[in-house]
């Protein structure tokens, strides 16, 4: 970097000039990787199927990543300058501006809330992130990375409503039914297995059929039980002579055992 000054004498001619220079290159080679470094954080920002994006201390779009198009539907320009609160869903929007803030305060934890489509439907969004500070320790922005979770969220809202309707279907059943684990421990009893125990549900947790029934019969419960969980194969309508709790009184039933699987076809 050159500064010059030229000095005249008493009738203006010029008469010498003065020079300084200043080294700057470790500046410019500073620069240069500051340039080259943004550049890469933003390759890799531009090609992440997450939503990244920072934002002014009021919330306002200061840079969203290619992916809001995509998933959103929001090019940059519809974004920026806009504040990200018009965004969040009506009815949850005073809790999440909490949630958020608390959020970006501790730079830590998840957040989910539904984020409004460009085409008007609401979306999913699993958030994290934190504030930006200077050196001062000043907020002068916040930056977040987000990703849909809203087939995540339709999937875990079938299986509830699955989980509701079998349990249902247990729980009115006109026999006894009951779920053991790996272990034979029982994990479910409907009303009419549990009225035959004599015990409720909380009482049965973690317990086997030795806990309840005579030393003989639980032998060839469980043995029943680990067969099936060894071969993989359901026990139809076997006939057992029984005794009927609490009463002690003989009886006969028709006993149908079948494995549970996993996704992976494992019996669990």
């Amino acid at each position: 970097h050159d500064e010059h000054r030229l000095l005249r004498d008493a009738d203006g001619k010029p008469r010498e000039i003065i020079g300084a220079w200043t080294n700057i290159t470790e500046r410019r080679q500073a620069e240069e990787a500051l340039r080259e470094s943004e550049e890469r954080l933003r390759q890799i920002t531009d090609s992440m199927v997450d939503l990244i994006a920072q934002f002014d201390p009021q919330a306002f779009f200061q840079y969203v990543s290619p992916s809001y198009e995509k998933i959103l539907g929001y090019r940059a320009e519809d974004l920026i300058g806009k504040s990200a609160v018009d965004f969040l869903h009506p009815d949850e929007r005073d809790e999440m501006i909490q949630a958020i803030d608390a959020m970006l305060r501790l730079g830590k934890g998840a957040i989910q809330f539904r984020y409004r489509h460009k085409d008007g439907s609401y979306r999913w969004i699993e958030s994290t992130g934190r504030n930006l500070l200077n050196a001062d320790g000043q907020v002068i922005g916040s930056t977040m990375g987000s990703r849909d979770i809203t087939e995540r969220k339709w999937a875990e809202e079938v299986l509830a409503q699955e989980r509701n309707l079998l349990r249902t279907l247990i729980d009115n059943l006109p026999d006894k039914v009951y779920i053991k684990d790996a272990e034979c421990r029982y994990v479910i009893n409907n009303p009419v297995h549990l009225r035959s125990l004599g015990v409720t549900q909380q009482d049965t947790l973690g317990k086997t059929c030795f806990e309840f029934f005579p030393q003989p019969l639980a032998e060839q419960f469980n043995a029943d039980e680990q067969e099936s969980i060894r071969s993989g194969q359901p026990l139809i309508e076997k006939e057992e002579a029984v005794a009927e709790l609490p009463t002690g009184q003989p009886a006969w039933h028709l006993t149908t055992k079948v494995p549970l699987r996993d996704s992976q076809g494992k019996v669990v």
